[in-house]
């Protein structure tokens, strides 16, 4: 019969296999949830959906009214998820480095400043923090400004828009931290790859996207991008050698056993996998190309000294050319000059007394990291709560940073726009011993534009315009 009909079964056959694959696709389909509004609980659809990236300021409201008096609240349809929103619990957390750890990875993979231990976060600041104060970055001011004006020049003419004028400002002052300048072509370039490196490893939402969700034709998308990246792998070996590259790329992490939480997004971006090894051959160039003594002389000198391995000096570099969070301070503060007229008049015409005021609510209200995670290493216990409540070993806990930031009890109507506020620290940057290393170049950079921005008459939103809500670092 089969020599008969071998024709057919050959055709058939893919048929039903073709067949049982989708059926098997449709039965992982997750149902939705419904509408966040209407429940009282916080689901894993929540962490990634990008409608509420977009209006982050009702969904952070949302958890304070519908959660008050809750330190932590578990994520439906992602077990072992916890969401803190108050002011205290996102604070207690930051700082219990005992029960939280800021690495969310707990394969011992290379990971970065913001996520190091107490010990390797201290022997690796060491050769950084100097460079990154207030009275090191009076310097810059000067090249700061110059692209500035070019940038808004740009940006008034309509030949960027607000995204890309926040972009290269940021970029610029990086490079400017480092003792480098760059063509816009160069900044374009490392702003880009930087983003495609969030894009691989961050996990959207804080959570990342099922991996399942994916159709199963995707694994050839994968395999394409894996085999696009072998030549510039090979060239990366060539130069930083096999032991570097092996600490940076992590395959048998990152690509052969991924971690199951939190999800990078990898396997959703696999066409940005080539791009990883060019990156770091660009960051080793530029970090032993001539430059004034800053902050790449101190790393030269860790390296060679041995205190600092090769791969830990370039992820270093990563997350000090970080671009999409600075970037998105510069954007909301357009944003905020542009619909909060009031408020605007005074900071514009008045910036010696209002202007931090302002820059301090664009940070209270549309914080750049909205969303910072932490992995539970050993069960916290609270006053008068049992050690069942909350979060156990090896959970995922979301600080919802912004939302701290509208704590109804540390501030009032937290909801609106005002200068006038008794001044309370934020949490935008953190707390504690993993406080943003860049947020005095950010305020600076910050300070300068919206003194810039006094010699317009107007500034106005495009009737066109959108919050980016496809690409995030948590926010």
């Amino acid at each position: 019969l089969y020599l008969q009909y071998h024709g057919m079964v050959g055709v058939a056959m893919p048929i039903f296999l073709l067949f049982g694959l989708l059926l098997m696709s449709f039965h992982r389909k997750r149902s939705k949830p419904g509408s966040w509004r209407e429940r009282s609980s916080v689901h894993q659809q929540d962490l990634v959906d990008p409608e509420i990236r977009r209006h982050h300021l009702q969904f952070n409201a949302h958890l304070h009214s519908r959660f008050a008096n809750q330190r932590f609240v578990q994520v439906d349809g992602e077990p072992g998820y916890y969401v803190a929103f108050s002011y205290a619990a996102c604070k207690e957390v930051m700082n219990d480095h005992a029960c939280f750890s800021s690495n969310p990875f707990p394969d011992g993979r290379l990971v970065a400043l913001n996520t190091m231990s107490k010990a390797d976060h201290s022997r690796v600041l060491r050769y950084v923090h100097k460079h990154y104060t207030k009275d090191a970055l009076e310097e810059l001011k000067g090249d700061i400004q110059e692209v500035i004006e070019k940038c808004t020049s740009d940006l008034a003419s309509g030949k960027v828009d607000g995204v890309k004028w926040a972009q290269r400002i940021h970029m610029s002052g990086t490079l400017a931290r480092l003792g480098l300048k760059a063509s816009w072509e160069k900044v374009d370039e490392i702003v880009a790859l930087n983003d495609a490196m969030v894009a691989l490893v961050a996990p959207l939402g804080g959570v990342g996207l099922p991996n399942e969700r994916l159709p199963w034709t995707w694994s050839f998308q994968v395999a394409l991008g894996l085999i696009r990246s072998v030549p510039p792998l090979l060239l990366m070996v060539a130069k930083l050698g096999v032991r570097c590259t092996w600490q940076i790329i992590r395959p048998d992490v990152n690509i052969l056993n991924p971690p199951r939480k939190p999800r990078m997004g990898l396997w959703w971006k696999p066409e940005l996998l080539h791009l990883v090894p060019r990156y770091f051959m660009l960051l080793h160039h530029l970090l032993y190309e001539d430059s004034k003594d800053g902050p790449l002389s101190s790393l030269r000198e860790g390296v060679a000294s041995g205190d600092l391995s090769l791969a830990e000096c370039l992820t270093l570099m990563v997350q000090l050319m970080v671009n999409m969070t600075s970037a998105n301070a510069l954007c909301s503060l357009l944003f905020r000059l542009a619909s909060e007229k009031e408020a605007a008049q005074k900071a514009l015409r008045d910036t010696a007394t209002y202007g931090e005021a302002f820059i301090q609510e664009v940070l209270r209200l549309d914080a750049p990291l909205q969303r910072n995670p932490r992995r539970c290493v050993k069960q916290p216990v609270a006053k008068g709560k049992t050690p069942q409540d909350g979060p156990k070993e090896g959970s995922q806990v979301l600080l919802f940073l912004g939302a701290a930031n509208m704590d109804p009890t540390v501030f009032n109507q937290p909801e609106e726009f005002r200068l006038d506020r008794e001044e309370q620290p934020l949490l935008t940057f953190g707390s504690g011993m993993h406080y943003c290393l860049g947020s005095n170049l950010v305020k600076l950079e910050m300070r300068m534009v919206l003194d810039h921005l006094t010699k317009f008459k107007s500034i106005a939103l495009d009737d066109h315009y959108e919050r980016i809500a496809d690409v995030d670092v948590g926010n």
